[in-house]
């Protein structure tokens, strides 16, 4: 009995993400600015059923057996409405994810992971996804015997030792052929407060996306002006020309204080196209036992599933060596995961340190710490990428290869990707500031020491130091806070309230 295997690839899908990318403003559309694709990357995907797969190196293989194509299926949908999905989550829902042999193609085809990282929720943003899924039909490998490669690789009805090298341990066996409409809608924020505000106040469903703009018009106006809406929408399969309708004259950025004007119009319309009009133009499309292969307009070779050798016999043989010795140890399927992680942390920040400065209004000393963390990140993640690969289709040397990654990775504060900063007590550790008031008197140069201690400044209101709850307090004699500086403008100036006087404030700017 045939026993079915994991999705390996939504490759149409993928190729369609590498291919496009959200348009700005400031961008020169063609069109729409929305693309899409049929037919996945070519060196990924199997020229036909039948084709070997080795699931542990996420590698094509040779041609060892072949059969008859048949369709098989009925149209089946599924429409869902989310909200804050995960890097994870979105991976899942675009590309199979990385639980079913997704680690490869996010390495491979960057266009996965980067759509991922650029509209997943994240401490400083917040996400309503829609998205559309029709599957037609599906393409099976039935009657399976070995081709003269797969004969080559047994004798006297037995494997060889060397047929895992040649065929791989799996074959495909499926194409699953349909169509996909994804629709993101990105609240980004100054700091995770932005974010809890918003949340506090604004909540949409399904069905009452037409009212988000009154209740973000309750938001405060600091919020509205520095808080930024970005929407995208990518189609596979089916006619894009009726979502280049729906879009080609409409933006899809905007701030929050122009959200109802300029971007929740398009929002509504593309939900409208999302639940009706997609799916009805499906109707009209030629069936894909009948259609040209690459049409734009036609189905899309949604997935690829495949078979183990190991669960059927072909021509009397299960196609498997006698000792089948495993390529991915304990050790290296610990570092694939640390990998993974790690690659996904430095798309998102490198996401964010992007988008801070593009669209957001920063001081000189935050754009240069901004731009440190975007070259630190572009330069780890092109270095985990590098790493993954290795370690996905050369096993043997992914040990290696991760501890050189973690023998030169980029150092970087991700604290600094909140224009709200939150203080902790090594941050202040043995650092000296310029104390003064804030209408300009100068009080002294202080040094705060690890200990605790206030030095080279003399005073009974301020003795000690501390940081509890990322507020940083000055302590008197008596063991009160003095001053709260609870004002974090940066990370080289603070300003608070003196407690004892509170009709003036107190500054700290830091000493270089």
């Amino acid at each position: 009995m045939r026993s079915r295997s994991k999705m390996v690839w939504s490759l149409a899908l993928l190729s369609a993400l590498a291919s496009s990318a959200c348009k700005h403003d400031n961008d020169k559309p063609a069109g729409s600015g929305l693309e899409s694709s049929v037919s996945g990357s070519a060196d990924k995907l199997p020229a036909s059923l039948g084709v070997g797969f080795d699931s542990e190196t996420q590698t094509k293989k040779t041609k060892c057996v072949e059969g008859t194509a048949v369709w098989r299926g009925a149209q089946d949908a599924k429409f869902e409405f989310g909200q804050d999905l995960t890097f994870e989550s979105i991976l899942r829902e675009i590309a199979g994810g990385a639980e079913i042999g997704g680690r490869l193609q996010v390495y491979d085809i960057k266009g996965a992971a980067d759509f991922a990282s650029k509209y997943a929720s994240t401490a400083y943003s917040s996400t309503i996804t829609i998205s559309n899924n029709v599957t037609l039909k599906k393409l099976l490998l039935q009657n399976v015997k070995m081709t003269a490669a797969g004969k080559a690789e047994t004798v006297e009805g037995k494997p060889l030792d060397t047929i895992r090298a040649t065929c791989g341990d799996e074959y495909f066996d499926t194409i699953v052929y349909g169509a996909q409409l994804f629709v993101v809608a990105k609240f980004d924020f100054e700091s995770a407060q932005d974010k809890l505000e918003f949340k506090g106040s604004a909540s949409v469903s399904l069905a009452g996306v037409g009212q988000l703009g009154g209740q973000i018009s309750t938001l405060s106006d600091k919020l509205k002006r520095h808080s930024k809406v970005s929407i995208t929408a990518r189609q596979v399969g089916g006619n894009t020309d009726e979502l280049s309708s729906v879009l080609s004259s409409e933006i899809i950025t905007c701030s929050l204080a122009d959200f109802e004007a300029k971007c929740l119009p398009m929002l509504v319309k593309i939900v409208n196209y999302t639940k009706d009009t997609f799916r009805e133009g499906l109707k009209n499309l030629p069936d894909p036992e009948k259609s040209k292969i690459g049409d734009p307009k036609g189905w899309a070779e949604m997935a690829f599933t495949t078979t183990r050798y190991a669960d059927e016999k072909i021509d009397g043989v299960v196609m498997v060596p006698t000792i089948d010795t495993p390529l991915v140890t304990a050790e290296i399927e610990h570092d694939r995961a640390l990998i993974y992680d790690s690659f996904q942390l430095m798309l998102m920040d490198h996401e964010r340190a992007t988008k801070l400065l593009r669209d957001f209004t920063l001081s000189d000393l935050q754009r240069k710490r901004i731009e440190d963390i975007e070259k630190a990140t572009a330069d780890n993640k092109d270095a985990l990428a590098s790493a993954g690969d290795v370690c996905m289709k050369q096993p043997t040397k992914c040990v290696a290869k991760f501890a050189d990654y973690m023998a030169n990775v980029k150092p970087y504060d991700a604290r600094l990707l909140s224009l709200d900063i939150c203080l902790i007590k090594a941050d202040i550790d043995g650092t000296t500031w310029a104390f003064s008031r804030s209408n300009g008197t100068f009080i002294d140069n202080v040094t705060l020491a690890s200990s605790g201690k206030i030095e080279n400044h003399t005073s009974e209101y301020e003795k000690t130091w501390k940081v509890d709850g990322c507020i940083l307090s000055f302590v008197n004699v008596n063991g009160v806070p003095s001053t709260i500086f609870d004002k974090i403008e940066s990370a080289d100036r603070m300003t608070g309230v003196f407690m004892q006087d509170n009709s003036f404030r107190h500054v700290l700017d830091r000493k270089k």
